[in-house]
Parts: C-alpha cells; structure tokens; sequence
C-alpha cells in the first residue's frame, strides 16, 4: 500500500540538511518501506510462512494513534533511539502490543518476513543473483538468489544491504531505523509493493530520515522510567 508521504514539521523540511533523495540521486524514486508488526501466532518468528503481518496504518488504527509519525517515534523510543515519548501513546502502544499478541516492528534489519517474499519477487522477474552487505561492511558479497530461497544458503544475520547485480534496485537497512529506503525506477517500485503487499511511502526530494521527529510535551516518560 502506498502512504501518502507524511507532512514534516517546518523545522525538518526548511532546515537545509541533506534528504534522504540526496544520498540516493543516482536512482529516479526511494521509498521508505514500513517494517509490519507481526501476529504473534507462531513460536518461530524466523520461519516466514508461519508469519502474519500487521501494517502500520493497521496498528494505528487498532491503537488509536495520531498518524504513522506518532507510531515511528514510539517505536524509536521502544528502542532507544529516542530519549522520551508521550506517557499516553506509549501506553496505547503497549496495551495494543499485548492486547493483540503482537511482535514489535523489526529494527536494524530487512525483517524476515519480506526477505522470501522480496527474493521471489526478484527472481520471477529475472534476476538470479543479488549482492549482500551491511551496513559496516561494505564488501559486496554475490548470492545466488535460488540457494537463500531454498535454504541451501542461510540468510546472512548482519545484512542490511541488497542491491542487484545491474545496481537498479538498492535495499538499504540502517541501524535503529523501522524501514527500510528501496530506490529503483518509479515504476519497478509500483510494481514490486503490490506483489509483495508492501506498505510505505515515497520520499520527496526533501524528505529527511528523520521525517517523523516533533518535539514531545504534556506528560512524558523517558528511558528509566518505570513505566516503560
């Protein structure tokens, strides 16, 4: 599904630092695919067929949050990659998690459960190697596509990167972030979400990594709290 791109607030879109288009110029579009939240209906989270997916814009209308912005800034915080959050979201956040049996959003890496779906994607329509790397290894490793789907090859733990060997698509994971940037052609990228159902949105040329970033106030609790 594709998201309307969120509105950043005035201080993040007039600021001058480089967007996310920046780093990846060479391509026509990037975007940003949300890690799903996971029904937690299988005691193996590495085992994509035992997996379901919730989406974003799901969760937030389970929890009753403001937008996809409020969601990711939670999520940063659930992983310290932000110091406070409001005490009344972050509490919806979690009551939802448990009320529904749900496997927090994947971080730092392609989650599991769009690594087979993504792999068959890219192999029904031609490519049957892609490189692997990460994200402090640079060092391109070629893989045959056929091997990581039918388990012969194990799935690298610490890539973040998968860029085909023609360099037209580029998955690009970081550490701490909740999705993952896809650059390639406007129209590669139309056609693989709706294959692999992804959810997300496309970046402007000013879209930040830090798009969803807004200053917290009311009632907060921050990394020691007891209420986390």
């Amino acid at each position: 599904m594709i998201l309307e791109t969120p509105t950043q607030i005035p201080e993040i879109e007039n600021n001058g630092d480089k967007s996310i288009r920046d780093k990846y110029f060479g391509y026509e579009s990037t975007f940003i695919i949300l890690h799903p939240f996971l029904k937690n209906d299988s005691v193996n989270r590495e085992n994509e067929k035992d997996l379901t997916r919730l989406n974003w814009s799901e969760f937030v209308d389970l929890a009753k949050l403001k937008d996809i912005k409020e969601l990711d800034r939670i999520l940063a915080f659930l992983h310290c990659a932000r110091s406070i959050a409001p005490k009344s979201v972050w509490l919806k956040y979690k009551k939802t998690i448990e009320l529904y049996n749900l496997l927090d959003a994947e971080v730092d890496n392609y989650p599991v459960c769009l690594v087979y779906p993504t792999l068959n994607y890219l192999y029904a329509i031609g490519y049957r190697n892609i490189f692997l790397y990460s994200e402090y290894n640079e060092s391109n490793i070629l893989y045959e596509i056929e091997a990581l789907i039918n388990k012969v090859v194990n799935w690298p733990k610490q890539q973040t990167r998968i860029l085909t060997p023609d360099y037209k698509i580029l998955f690009e994971t970081n550490a701490d972030e909740r999705f993952t940037y896809v650059s390639a052609d406007k129209l590669v990228i139309d056609k693989m979400v709706a294959a692999i159902n992804l959810e997300g949105f496309y970046c402007t040329e000013n879209t930040k990594s830090y798009w969803s970033d807004e200053t917290e106030s009311g009632d907060t609790i921050d990394w020691s709290s007891a209420k986390r």
